[in-house]
């Protein structure tokens, strides 16, 4: 077998491994969502995946693992999201607010429960507070990008506070949503409106 066939093979193993490691975060992810990180059991996730949990363990040793894992896609899927809105057409503002309907509607419907059980474990475990915390900053520093089109005299330190902010507003109406219940769909995109305006609202000069 020459060097080409042998790097060929191993191409496709490698793409058969990502797919199924891409499986298994899916399964992964809606059964967190669907049944509660009391349910988030590995054993549960291979009879879904149809594999034993030795392989399933192959990928993810234990359930912190493959947590960390769909919370790290989790995040990424926010983060095309800003990164998605600045590249876009419009004016700063119009941006900005693309950004805010996307995040919003994104952890308003399946994503927010993800961010909460990954804000839970960061209060009690290490691992997971340096994942949030990472992910975190990363993000500030995303939208500050944003912020610093819409005021341009912004200091770095004054766009990431702003960052912050607006943060912490979509963070807290995802916990309303989620305790208040989700309401009609003309209630939530009303509701999603006004957090777009007070943010508009709070970051123009």
């Amino acid at each position: 077998m020459d060097a080409q066939t042998l790097s060929s093979d191993e191409d496709i193993k490698l793409t058969k491994g990502e797919r199924r490691r891409a499986e298994i975060i899916s399964l992964g992810r809606n059964l967190l969502i669907e049944e509660g990180y009391d349910a988030f059991v590995l054993r549960t996730v291979a009879a879904q995946a149809e594999i034993t949990l030795g392989n399933l363990q192959y990928y993810f040793p234990v359930r912190e693992d493959l947590l960390e894992a769909i919370g790290n896609e989790e995040f990424a899927r926010g983060l095309d999201i800003v990164q998605s809105a600045h590249r876009g057409s419009g004016t700063p503002e119009e941006k900005l607010a693309e950004m805010v309907r996307g995040l919003v509607g994104e952890w308003h419907h399946t994503g927010g429960r993800v961010y909460a059980v990954i804000a839970m474990l960061a209060l009690h475990q290490e691992r997971f507070r340096h994942l949030h915390a990472h992910q975190y900053r990363c993000f500030y520093q995303a939208v500050a990008e944003l912020l610093k089109a819409i005021n341009t005299k912004a200091t770095d330190k004054e766009a990431l506070r702003q960052a912050r902010l607006i943060t912490s507003m979509m963070d807290g109406s995802l916990f309303q949503v989620a305790l208040e219940g989700k309401g009609s769909r003309a209630e939530r995109k009303k509701f999603d409106e006004e957090i777009v305006a007070a943010i508009l609202k709070a970051v123009t000069p």
